[in-house]
């Protein structure tokens, strides 16, 4: 028997707000996705046009999960509102407009077993001198250097940015030449070099150093990517994004498609919190 859930208060509040911007920061299970569809269940029922509402998620499961239920709560009205991954969105994007996006018009959506090969093919080409395990298997850390090139692009970190960071933050450039000069110091006074200094040390030039080797496998594989006319979900997020900061015009005319964005823009499972934004435009 399906029992009825009655919202809390700040729920109700964020379901009777339609008007302006709601920012809602609540933890995973407290009922984010209820207040969602109740929200828009409230504005269908306030004669909201369903196709002028847009609800960006995560993942395929979160979207596939909204649509299941707007259509249980809404009926066919819920079924005519637009759900997507933030990487599908912009895709859909990309494939309507793509006068805008001539150079990636027969682009293919690259899957993971050709990621692996393009990035073995990089290693045979660029080799690792960084990465390899004790056996000398250079292939080993693959993975590990396909998620960090995901994190580059994902974070959509120029180059400059990259090496500014890594040669001047203290987790990294920075850090190294504190622990250089304490341990030049301990020489220079003859005192006894810290073990966790000398630690510290070889853990930070060992990271750099894979940090900047995984920027030259990055420049590499893309363009194999790009040879291959090849793109990934965080390719397609960075053009449509390029392109709404290039030209005000298109993402005006984007815009013009929606009066209301639903958007689960944040997810941090250390602080189990996330963060829902309600927006009109």
């Amino acid at each position: 028997m399906n029992q009825k859930i009655n919202p809390n208060k700040k729920q109700q509040e964020c379901i009777d707000t339609i008007k302006g911007s709601v920012m809602v920061l609540a933890g995973p299970g407290t009922g984010k996705t209820f207040t969602v569809i109740e929200r828009i269940k409230n504005m269908l029922e306030l004669g909201v046009d369903p196709k002028k509402i847009l609800c960006l998620t995560f993942s395929d499961a979160a979207a596939g999960e909204m649509k299941r239920r707007l259509l249980d709560k809404a009926g066919q009205s819920g079924a005519l509102v637009n759900v997507y991954t933030y990487h599908s969105f912009c895709y859909e994007i990309i494939q309507n407009n793509i006068d805008y996006f001539e150079e990636y018009s027969d682009a293919q959506i690259i899957n993971d077993t050709t990621k692996r090969n393009l990035m073995r093919q990089c290693i045979d080409e660029n080799d690792t001198e960084h990465f390899k395990t004790s056996t000398g298997d250079k292939f080993f850390h693959a993975g590990t250097i396909l998620s960090r090139i995901d994190e580059i692009k994902k974070n959509l970190i120029t180059k400059e940015e990259y090496f500014y960071n890594l040669k001047n933050h203290l987790d990294w450039g920075a850090g190294l030449e504190e622990v250089r000069e304490k341990i030049k110091k301990a020489n220079s006074e003859g005192k006894k070099v810290l073990k966790k200094d000398e630690s510290l040390f070889i853990e930070l030039e060992k990271k750099i150093n894979q940090a900047k080797e995984v920027y030259s496998f990055y420049e590499l594989y893309d363009k194999k990517m790009r040879e291959n006319n090849l793109i990934d979900f965080n390719d397609m997020i960075a053009l449509v994004l390029n392109k709404f900061k290039d030209s005000a015009n298109f993402l005006d005319q984007v815009a013009r498609d929606y009066d209301y964005f639903l958007v689960d823009e944040y997810q941090d499972t250390n602080k189990a919190q996330n963060t829902l934004i309600f927006n009109l435009i």
